[in-house]
């Protein structure tokens, strides 16, 4: 290819499509016991299983930083509005 022509389509992956996911199934009980633990990955791993979301992608997102690092010592109703930002995040990346 010489140096002044474009890339070529060939040059850019195409973006994959994200899984089916189904936020319906996690139930305010299942909510509020993640709520309960302050291990955040252990809280978010039965919840991600029930919504069949495959990948940490944007829970990685919605907890860097910040939230993340307060979550251990948040109170739970701190950390539900924390989930749902993650779930209102979730449907946002999946539609």
């Amino acid at each position: 290819m010489e140096d002044d022509e474009p890339p070529s389509d060939e040059d850019n992956e195409p973006s994959r499509p994200r899984a089916q996911i189904n936020l319906q199934a996690i139930t305010q009980a299942m909510l509020d016991k993640a709520s309960e633990n302050p291990d955040l990955d252990r809280a978010l791993d039965p919840l991600m299983d029930a919504a069949g979301i495959k990948d940490g992608d944007v829970a990685g997102v919605v907890f860097s930083g910040p939230k993340g690092q307060s979550w251990p010592t948040a109170a739970g109703a701190d950390r539900l509005e924390m989930l749902g930002e993650w779930m209102s995040t979730e449907y946002w990346m999946a539609n």
